[in-house]
């Protein structure tokens, strides 16, 4: 497949997780550019809640004398009425890395914004008496990439299972 011709693919926002902590690393995908994806690394997620229509990610690039950066922005609404909002909105001012899960079962990563992360997000809130928007704003020196997340390691079942049989015969 040529770099320049058509995608066949057109995935939605499908879920939505942030992490106060970890960091990501450069990887080598098969068929990916290794610079722009990563590799997780004691991330541990937080799925957040958000309305379908209520969630919008973007990318622009922006040429300067150092060089093209690539600005990220995920604006998110939710409903926050409830007795943890300022506990959540506050906790959310911490946020390192959000991963936007796609329809396509790709992992797309805000938050690597150079070879390893030198600066959070930013991150700002407003709210009503009815919902809060949090919008995550990146600058990147290159564009998002896709995450590798490490699986967990699953022994194969090679030891037979002994069931004992308590019941006397008779």
């Amino acid at each position: 497949m040529s770099l320049f011709e058509r995608v066949n693919s057109f995935a939605s926002i499908c879920g939505i997780e942030v992490s106060l902590r970890g960091s990501f690393d450069p990887v080598a995908m098969k068929g990916y550019h290794e610079f722009y994806n990563s590799r997780a690394h004691a991330v541990k997620y937080e799925t957040m809640y958000y309305g379908k229509a209520s969630v919008s990610f973007s990318e622009e690039s922006e040429e300067s004398a150092a060089g093209t950066s690539f600005k990220q922005t995920l604006s998110i609404r939710f409903p926050a009425t409830d007795d943890m909002r300022a506990y959540r909105l506050a906790r959310l001012h911490k946020v390192r890395f959000i991963k936007i899960k796609l329809s396509d079962d790709k992992d797309l990563i805000m938050g690597r914004n150079d070879f390893e992360q030198n600066a959070r997000p930013q991150i700002q809130s407003k709210s009503t008496e009815h919902l809060a928007e949090v919008q995550f704003t990146t600058v990147s020196i290159a564009p998002s990439g896709f995450a590798v997340f490490e699986q967990p390691l699953i022994y194969p079942n090679i030891f037979p299972i002994i069931i004992n049989n308590t019941e006397e015969n008779e």
